[in-house]
Formats: structure tokens, sequence, C-alpha cells
């Protein structure tokens, strides 16, 4: 019996090394003015009971954007030089890689949350992203926020075309230090 993808239950979850995680936090977080990143890594898909399946991305790379390489950036939003995008795409086209956008939400003691213009901009780009991409090997497009309390996570299924929360982030397998409400773990 073949199952429809559809009615499959999917989960998403991401993996960073310890070292790669450290810097990014680092960057991320060593200004008042938002700042953004890129992590690119390998994905799989497998099971992990049946009628489930679960896509993990394995980080491999970060790209630490300076601050030269934004267009715009505030306190309250960033926006990354067309000409770094489509370069980065194009990586991740020829070596098919799934890309993960990192973005800060400095000064803030709230737990980290997307705000309704970094959702709207996530359906759109992982869209794009997704539309550019081939799907195989598997491919994915994520999305994280993080402040001094937290980080919240997105992943766009393709296969439902819709976000969704990205399952618990981990370091080297061991969850983050904060997590948001909305990725099923308190802070």
């Amino acid at each position: 019996m073949v199952r429809n993808q559809e009615q499959e239950k999917r989960q998403c979850c991401l993996i960073v090394p310890e070292v790669i995680w450290t810097e990014l936090s680092a960057h991320l977080l060593g200004s008042d003015l938002e700042r953004f990143a890129y992590l690119l890594g390998r994905a799989e898909v497998h099971s992990d009971r049946p009628g489930r399946r679960v896509v993990t991305i394995r980080t491999r790379y970060a790209l630490l954007l300076p601050d030269a390489a934004l267009a715009v950036q505030t306190p309250t939003r960033v926006e990354v030089a067309a000409d770094i995008s489509r370069t980065v795409l194009r990586t991740c086209y020829e070596h098919a890689l799934s890309l993960v956008d990192v973005h800060s939400h400095p000064g803030t003691s709230t737990p980290a949350v997307f705000s309704e213009p970094d959702r709207d901009n996530a359906v759109e780009t992982h869209r794009e992203f997704h539309a550019t991409i081939p799907a195989r090997p598997p491919v994915v497009a994520a999305s994280l926020v993080l402040t001094h309390t937290g980080v919240d996570g997105l992943w766009f299924d393709p296969d439902a075309g819709r976000l969704a929360p990205l399952d618990i982030p981990s370091v080297a397998n061991a969850p983050l230090p904060h997590l948001s409400a909305s990725t099923g773990a308190q802070p």
C-alpha cells in the first residue's frame, strides 16, 4: 500500500555543530542592530515511526554576514544585499544544500518569536527557494530568529505548502539552551 504524502505527518529538526552555534550566536547578538547569517547543510528524510516522516538538516557551514553585506539594517529590520542572496542560492543549487536564514531581534527580553513581517518574508523566500532548487536530493528552507532569551524556528514543508514549527533545534544533538514556545519547548 502506498501512503499519500499529504496525509503523512512531517517534522523538521535542525542540528548545528557547537562551534558553528557559538560563532553564530556571538555574531548575531553582538550588536544593537539586527544581524543576519545563513546556515547551509544537508537534509535527510527518514521515518521515525509508521506514518511520520522526519526531515533533519545537518548544518555544515555558516555564512556570518558582515554589516556591509546588508542592504537594510535597523534595530527592527534586516535585508541582505541581492547579489549576496543570489550567490548563496546558486551555491545551494550547485551543491544540493538546504538553507537556513538566521537573524537576530536584539534588545528584547521577551521570548524569541517571528514577527508577522518575518513570517510573510519566510513564506515568500522559502517558496522561491523550493521553486529554484531541485528537490532531489532533499533540500529544505528554514528560518531562525535569535534573541538573548531564546530561539524560534520555522521551516517550509513543500509537500504541505506551508510554514511549520522547526522542532527543537539542537547543538550537536543537545537542545539549544533557550527555546521559544512555538518550537514546543519552554525557555
